[in-house]
This record gives C-alpha cells, sequence and structure tokens, in this order.
C-alpha cells in the first residue's frame, strides 16, 4: 500500500513539474505580443551609395510618402529595439539595426537589417 502511494505522490510531482517547466519558459514575445515599429525615412546624401544607404545616421524619424517602386532607399518600419530614444521626441536608428544594401543592385536600398521583420519602402529612381 505504500508503494503505491508513493508511486503516485512521485507521478503527481513529475507531472506538475512538467507542467511548470513547459510553461515558465514561454516566448517574452508570445507574451507581450509584437514589438512596436516605428518609421524612419532617408535623409542622406543624394546621390545616394550603399555605404550611405546603409548608415544609421541618416535615416529620420517620421513618416515619408513613398512613391510606389524598387529602385532608391526611401523608408522602413523597424522594431523599437533597434531605436534609442523610442519613445522620446526624437528617436535614432543604433547600429544594432545593421541596414544592409545589396552591393549587385546599381541603386542603393534596403535589403534587410538586424530586425527580420523589417518593412522595407522604395521609391523609382529619378
Amino acid at each position: 500500500m505504500l508503494k503505491k502511494i508513493n508511486l503516485g505522490l512521485v507521478a503527481l510531482v513529475l507531472g506538475f513539474g512538467l507542467v511548470f517547466t513547459q510553461s515558465a519558459f514561454t516566448s517574452s514575445k508570445k507574451a507581450t505580443g509584437a514589438r512596436a515599429k516605428l518609421t524612419f525615412h532617408y535623409e542622406g546624401p543624394v546621390p545616394m551609395t550603399k555605404a550611405d544607404v546603409e548608415d544609421e545616421s541618416n535615416w529620420v524619424y517620421g513618416e515619408e510618402a513613398c512613391p510606389e517602386g524598387n529602385a532608391l532607399a526611401c523608408a522602413i518600419e523597424i522594431e523599437d529595439t533597434f531605436v534609442d530614444n523610442p519613445s522620446g521626441p526624437t528617436p535614432t536608428l543604433n547600429s544594432s539595426a545593421a541596414l544592409v544594401s545589396d552591393p549587385l543592385i546599381a541603386a542603393p536600398r534596403v535589403t534587410g537589417s538586424a530586425d527580420n521583420s523589417i518593412v522595407i519602402y522604395n521609391r523609382q529612381q529619378n
């Protein structure tokens, strides 16, 4: 009888342990929802180079209308984790954004970043 109680107690403890470990390590993104995104537009030198597009200091917080197209860098939406002072009056991209421009494309444009969920807007070349 004592062995049956001990075996049941061990099974109960293992069951609670399994439930605890599975719920304790859930993704913070799932628990808190999606991160806030901020929009930045390109205000660097024109004509732009690959280095200009990849330089975070050439991107300014705020909306800019981007004509449809896919030739020149225009604007990006990026998660606030890649932004310094995201809730302040003048958010700035930080170097962890790691913007990437494809060297094989004649007109520089953003093709990626450290933020896998980045939204990229490019504009037609004039």
